[in-house]
């Protein structure tokens, strides 16, 4: 099994956000996960910061979440 890459206040930061920009919409993971075609669990991973989220994920998620402000989203990638 490989080793899990170490934690970064960077890679943290970006999952607390995407976390918190996902309870604003008021979707659950579950509906997050199947709106954006991937599990329940793969999203956690994002969200608990255990595993990188490219800037492509990261501007999808926003989307789905509806974020108001792109510059943040931006900042995020």
């Amino acid at each position: 099994m490989p080793a899990r890459p170490p934690l970064t206040a960077r890679r943290l930061r970006i999952a607390v956000e995407l976390r918190k920009m996902r309870e604003r919409s008021g979707m659950t993971a579950t509906e997050a996960a199947r709106t954006l075609g991937t599990s329940q669990g793969q999203l956690s991973t994002v969200e608990s910061g255990r595993f990188g989220v490219r800037p492509e994920r990261i501007r999808s998620l926003a989307g789905i979440y509806s974020c108001p402000d792109p510059g943040f989203v931006e900042a995020l990638v």
